[in-house]
């Protein structure tokens, strides 16, 4: 994550903390689904074409964010396409998710297994993780990965709770082969 990136998202979010209550997580909406569309033909092509005036862009806008409590995030998207910075768009988003998540006390987790979990086991994973990271809410994604062999891999952040199979089996291996170069010497 840029730095950049990290600035207009925090500005945007200020902006609407301080606007009303809830602006923030309508912009947070309108960021998210705005930033997927601008991913796609033609808008991509029109936004990051640099033959393409500014003011175009920011007509587009105008006539796209026409409700009266979107003018802080019209404003925001005019003064982008002002810095030309369209292009951050995509981070910008994922940055103020963060921030929204981190207003509300929500982490986001990966729970890593072997096999598909089924609901219930998926269910307790995420539960005993917010218990222990003390979080209101856990969002968890699960994911599949045979190198595993077994077990379950959560990461949260920057966090990894390791109790997979392949693990266990690399730290045995680890203390084995400290144990033989003790021996030798």
């Amino acid at each position: 994550m840029s730095r950049l990136a990290a600035a207009y998202s925090r500005a945007l979010f200020d902006a609407g903390r301080a606007a009303e209550r809830g602006a923030e997580a309508r912009y947070g909406a309108l960021l998210a689904a705005f930033a997927v569309t601008a991913r796609e033909e033609p808008l991509r092509g029109f936004l990051r074409a640099p033959q393409v005036p500014r003011d175009e862009k920011k007509r587009l806008f105008a006539e796209t964010f026409t409700d009266p409590g979107d003018g802080i995030f019209l404003s925001f998207l005019e003064l982008l396409a002002e810095k030309g910075r369209l292009s951050l768009l995509p981070e910008i988003a994922l940055d103020y998710e963060g921030l929204l998540l981190a207003q509300n006390n929500t982490l986001r987790a990966t729970v890593e297994s072997a096999f598909p979990l089924d609901g219930e086991t998926l269910a307790r994973i995420v539960e005993t993780f917010r218990e222990r990271t003390g979080a209101s809410e856990l969002r968890a994604e699960a994911r599949v990965v045979p190198e595993l062999l077994g077990g379950v891999r959560v990461l949260i952040g920057s966090e990894i709770y390791d109790g997979t199979v392949r693990s266990g089996l690399d730290r045995l291996r680890a203390a084995l082969k400290n144990r033989e170069t003790q021996h030798v010497d």
